[in-house]
């Protein structure tokens, strides 16, 4: 029940946001029935991939330092999941999007992205070898490859082939299913 209370108000956050209202009231509701959830099913995955991609979007909406802690206690909550449920592709696919979302707010900083990159990678092999048609791994793994695509142009690095490594995976997840929604607004 807890769950699935989270995912209502993560989903109606999303659509406060989407709408220029404030999402807050219905994140701090949806974290705490995830807290709530691992606390009473602390050996089920669930609870922390949800609370792993509540935290992962929160540091989108929040940015700056705060999306910075967001993300490192989402990574930690995702490995906990992991280490409940090694293997769960639903929990693997997450944290390689805490990493594509590291990587994104690490362009601005200077920063080396390639632990990044490679800890991102390893994550979505994992989650897509576990499910192969994951539309949300394929997605991230997209994502985190443009992103990684990107940072090679600041700094003069980037090959065409940068950007088709980007794409395919997108590409892929449309052909699996051309009405996800993520995988459309990416392409």
């Amino acid at each position: 029940i807890q769950n699935g209370f989270g995912i209502t108000c993560l989903a109606l956050a999303r659509a406060a946001w989407e709408t220029g209202k404030d999402p807050s009231p219905l994140l701090f509701k949806a974290e705490d029935a995830y807290r709530r959830a691992i606390a009473l099913a602390p050996d089920q995955v669930f609870g922390y991939q949800n609370a792993g991609d509540l935290l992962v979007w929160k540091a989108r909406w929040e940015g700056g330092s705060k999306a910075t802690r967001d993300l490192r206690e989402a990574e930690a909550i995702l490995k906990k999941g992991l280490s409940v449920s090694p293997g769960h592709a639903g929990t693997l696919a997450n944290l390689g999007r805490v990493y594509a979302v590291r990587l994104e707010g690490a362009m601005q900083s200077g920063t080396n992205v390639s632990p990044l990159v490679t800890a991102g990678e390893a994550a979505l092999a994992k989650a897509l070898a576990q499910d192969p048609r994951s539309q949300d791994a394929l997605q991230y793994l997209g994502e985190l490859r443009l992103a990684a695509a990107r940072w090679k142009a600041m700094h003069h690095l980037v090959k065409g082939a940068d950007f088709d490594r980007a794409e395919e995976p997108l590409e892929r997840g449309f052909r699996i299913n051309s009405d996800h929604q993520d995988t459309l607004l990416a392409l």
